[in-house]
């Protein structure tokens, strides 16, 4: 999930190293599923 999903979509915001230098997101309390619905 976070190749398809949550590095495309930083890279399109944000300007990121290649390869990312240290990437760490870290959620509590909501699952996966939940965080996409909201995307």
């Amino acid at each position: 999930m976070v190749e398809q999903e949550i590095l495309p979509r930083l890279r399109q915001r944000f300007t990121l190293p290649d390869p990312p230098v240290c990437l760490r997101l870290t959620t509590f309390g909501r699952s996966e599923s939940e965080l996409a619905q909201k995307s």
